[in-house]
Formats: C-alpha cells, structure tokens, sequence
C-alpha cells in the first residue's frame, strides 16, 4: 500500500498562504482603516470574520498538519527512503532544509498563540514574543523559497511517498486515526486556553470614592482587577502598553480605575499664528490621523457579546468607510479625552450602529442639549472664536471659567508663531453628559477613575448588570491610531 503525503504537504502549503496573508494584512494595516484599494479583494478571504481570528484558527490548523505529517513519517517503514537520504548529498541538504522550515512554523505558532493569549503582560517579553512571530515567518518564506529551488534541480518523483508495509495496515491505520485524534484534542484544548476569557468581577460594595486621578488604597481595598496588554498603538514604547483595570459597585454607581504606562502627558492641540493667519497645528498625518498634535485618550466600549470590539471594529469584515459597526449588538462606548473632556471632568458617551452608508460611519453619540467640546478655531476668518490670557488655560479653555475672551481683530498683538488653545470645552448636558471622571498623570503613569449609574435608563446607554463584555483602547497622543487587545474581558457585575 502506497500513500502519498502529497495531499498534507498541499494543505500545508494553503493554509500557511492564508496565514501569510492575513498576518501581513495585520502586520501592514493592524487597525488601520480603510483598506487601499488594491486590497479590496482581501475581503472576499475573510468571510464575514474577524481577521485575527481567522489567522489564530488558521495557525492551529497549520500546527494540526504538522503534526499529521510528523505522525505518517514515525509510523511509516521509510528505511529505503533513509537510505537514499544517507547516499544524495541533495537530498540530505533538502531534509536538513525542511526540518529548519519545521522548526521555525512551530516557533511561528506557539509566538503567535502566546501573545494572542493574553496571558503574557511583560512588555519586553511580549514584544520579543513579537518579533519572534515575525521572524520565524520570514524565516519559512525564506527557506521556503531556498527548498524549492533545492528541488527544481533535485527533482524526484518518487520521494514523496511513504510506503506502509502491507502486512501492518491496520496497525498502522488504527495508529493514524489515534495520532488525529490525539491531534484535534489538543488544538481543541490550545484553542480554549488560549481563548479563555480576561474575567473582573465588579463586586457589590458598600463604599463610594472621590474621582481625583489617584489610585488611594484605602478607596480600591478589597476591589477585583485585571491586567490587560495592549499592542498596536502609534507612539507607546514598541507600540504596546499594560492597562489594570478595577472596578466595583454600590447600590446605585458602579466605579472603574484604569492605569498605564505612557512616558508624556500629551496636550499638544494647539492653534499657532502664521503669516496668513490662526491655523491648527498639524504634522504630515495621513488617512490614519494625527499623531503628532493630539492628546492622550482611553475608550471603554461594553458590548452584549463576546465578540467585543474586535469584531465590531476595524479587524472585522465590514472595511467600508465606517470604521465601527455592531452587527446587531449592543455597544456602549466611554471616551475619556485628556484634553477635551478631563478637565470637565467628563467622558464622551457614545454608541456604535450597524454600519450604515453616512457620514456617521456607524459611530453616535447620546444626545446632547448643550456643551461639550469643539474646535477654537474659526476656520472662515482664519483666527480663534476665543482668546486665553491665563497660563492656567494654555491648553484649553473652560467656557465656565473668566479667563477668556471673545477674539477681536484689536485684540490680536500676538507675534508669528504664538499659540492658543485649540479646544474650548464645557459639561455636556443630557444623556451624552452621564459619566463622570477624572484622570491624573504622573511619573509616566496616566490613572483615570471613572463612574457611571448602572441604568441611567437612556435607550442609548447598556445597563450594566449580570454579564457583560468590555473592551479598552488607549491613544498615545493620536487621533485613530490606538491600541487594543485581542481578547475581550468579561465583566462580571454582582446583584
């Protein structure tokens, strides 16, 4: 009996050509949308799906045949093909090339589910894991491309064939269906470690706090947390950070705490006087945003399934021009703004729609009768609608504070080069005004303590009780480019 492991070795080839692209599609793009054009087609490849998880199921596939082609090669009589080995200097090179080629898909793989798993939160450790994924890809396409040329000149028809001995097939038969078996237990059983969820309780609690930016031990004793890495982002040290996460509730509020690492407190939106005029302050941004004159931001969205915002965001299929879509889920998203929102001590409440074909993109916000934040700048005119004159204020300006005025034409003495606040901002009034905050950095660490009512009973806020699921994206002073994780946390709320 002859069985060619021709049909594994072409799977093999498939699904490693569907790992190579969707993983340089994330490589390339991340969270970057939209697509270029030329790579609309890749749409038509991920089915409706998450890219990620696409590329996750595909590599434990990979592995699966792997394994299948290392188990035919030990249960196989293959003493004939060793000794053709051991007689064509060719074919040893070949055999030493393919087992390096192994070795490095296997390195690719576990990288690849270590750092999809969440579970490693060392940020050294997590961008060697990284850089090890990415190398080891380059490393199979390399000697990929060096065994195949080995093989176009060393070419034989007849070495891809084990041959079983007759007299032991069903020995051998019994064998492989056992070495499958063994095999689709294990991926089953990576796939359910790698996917078990983050989980933090918000435990019922008889306590309150004063939202100040600092993590006071006495206020947070006793309280569950959660360590989530994030990676992705413009400008966070190798693009990735580590946010702890706390929470709980009372009777009526519950309370979150958020602390990470960014090396600068980012308040850089700011209009500068030109020669022509008052103009925001830019860099060369592209279709991914300013990343340069920002501000630090955190978004908070809760979602009624698993699938989060990964699904829901810019890995998922829908890479039309909206950059958010629901599916029919619930999401209920918290941005807390450094600039524009914290000194009012506030967050923008938001929610995401089924993707739609206006402007909107799919993201809302709540309704709003007043306040809120906007630009200072009178685009029209080319000069401030508001002028600051207390050094207090050289970031923003409080519409509830004094120290401002309306801009006069009189009034602007200032010289080539001088700076105003580019945000004028206030309390936002009506459901868009409903969470409260305050966010302090200090020594590289940003705190943001946040509260919100369990219902406030608007149709567009999801009341958080029993189970939900949250996801959190931090801005290192850009506009979309932030970081994510790739798992979504269970938020567990106590009656």
């Amino acid at each position: 009996m002859k069985i060619s492991i021709r049909i594994i070795n072409a799977l093999t080839f498939v699904v490693f050509s569907y790992l190579s692209i969707t993983g340089i599609r994330l490589m390339l793009f991340g969270n970057r949308l939209p697509l270029p054009e030329w790579l609309v087609w890749l749409r038509s490849i991920e089915f409706g799906y998450n890219t990620q998880l696409l590329h996750f199921y595909a590599g434990i596939a990979l592995a699966g045949l792997l394994i299948m082609k290392i188990a035919l090669r030990i249960i196989s009589a293959k003493e004939k093909h060793l000794e053709k080995l051991n007689s064509n200097m060719a074919e040893k090179w070949r055999s030493n090339i393919a087992l390096v080629i192994n070795l490095l898909l296997f390195f690719a793989i576990i990288s690849g589910l270590l750092v999809y798993s969440g579970k490693i939160t060392g940020q050294l450790f997590y961008a060697s894991l990284k850089n090890m994924h990415l190398i080891s890809f380059w490393g199979v396409l390399v000697f990929s491309v060096i065994y195949g040329i080995v093989r176009i000149i060393q070419r034989d028809r007849n070495e891809s064939r084990i041959i079983f001995r007759l007299k032991e097939g069903k020995r051998i038969w019994a064998a492989f269906a056992a070495f499958i078996l063994i095999n689709t237990i294990v991926a089953w059983g990576v796939a359910e470690f790698v996917n078990t969820p983050m989980t933090l309780t918000s435990r019922r609690m008889n306590r309150n706090i004063v939202l100040d930016g600092h993590a006071h031990t006495i206020e947070w004793y006793g309280v569950d947390s959660v360590l989530v890495p994030v990676t992705g982002g413009d400008n966070f040290d190798n693009g990735s950070t580590n946010i702890l996460v706390k929470s709980f509730r009372n009777r009526r509020y519950i309370f979150f705490l958020f602390q990470w690492q960014d090396d600068s407190r980012s308040y850089n939106r700011r209009l500068i006087k030109t020669d022509s005029g008052w103009i925001e302050q830019k860099s060369d941004s592209s279709i991914f945003g300013e990343s340069v004159y920002f501000e630090d931001q955190l978004a908070v969205s809760f979602h009624g399934r698993r699938s989060g915002c990964l699904q829901s965001c810019h890995l998922g299929n829908s890479q039309q021009a909206a950059r958010h879509y629901t599916n029919g889920d619930t999401a209920d998203v918290w941005i807390w703004r450094a600039l524009s929102t914290n000194p009012v001590g506030e967050a923008d409440d938001g929610w995401w729609a089924a993707a739609a074909s206006d402007s909107s993109a799919g993201i809302r916000f709540d309704n709003s009768a007043g306040g809120g934040y906007a630009s200072n700048l009178n685009r029209e005119w080319d000069e401030p609608y508001f002028l600051s004159y207390h050094p207090a204020f050289r970031y923003w300006i409080d519409m509830r504070s004094k120290y401002f005025m309306p801009y006069r034409f009189s009034l602007d003495i200032f010289d080539v080069g001088a700076i105003q606040p580019a945000v004028v901002t206030a309390p936002f009034t009506g459901d868009r005004g409903d969470i409260r905050v305050r966010g302090n950095w200090a020594n590289g660490l940003w705190t943001v303590e946040l509260s919100r009512s369990l219902n406030t009973g608007s149709p567009f806020d999801l009341a958080l009780m029993g189970t939900v699921w949250m996801s959190l994206a931090p801005f290192d002073n850009s506009e979309k480019m932030h970081s994510y994780h790739f798992k979504t946390i269970k938020l567990i709320i106590e009656k």
